[in-house]
């Protein structure tokens, strides 16, 4: 259950973030039924003449998959089994080791010091 909650609330803290990042660059949120996922997407692909990619394709790929999780726990919670959790492990530590060092990157290139 902690390891279930910790999960959650790192993948929410991760979209708020990502929606503070749009929500400085003057772009719409995502909307609708699929918003979560559409927010990955878009932070993964550069905006010619806008921006570039806030997240790696590799990166996103953990985001994605903590979403994923996420979804999965809120809505299976009588099915979920502990030992499907590896790959949601590993994203999660993709995205503790590199998170800071990409948004530092994206930061030092739309907003050069």
């Amino acid at each position: 259950m902690a390891l279930m909650h910790a999960v959650q609330s790192a993948h929410t803290s991760l979209e708020s973030g990502l929606l503070r990042i749009l929500e400085m660059l003057d772009e719409e949120r995502p909307e609708g039924r699929n918003w979560h996922a559409d927010l990955i997407r878009r932070v993964a692909r550069e905006m010619p003449r806008r921006r570039p990619a806030i997240l790696s394709k590799e990166l996103a790929a953990a985001a994605d998959e903590t979403r994923r999780f996420r979804h999965r726990a809120t809505n299976n919670y009588d099915g979920f089994e502990i030992m499907d959790i590896d790959p949601t492990i590993t994203a999660a530590r993709k995205l503790v080791q590199r998170l800071r060092a990409e948004i530092a990157i994206f930061k030092s290139v739309i907003d050069p010091v």
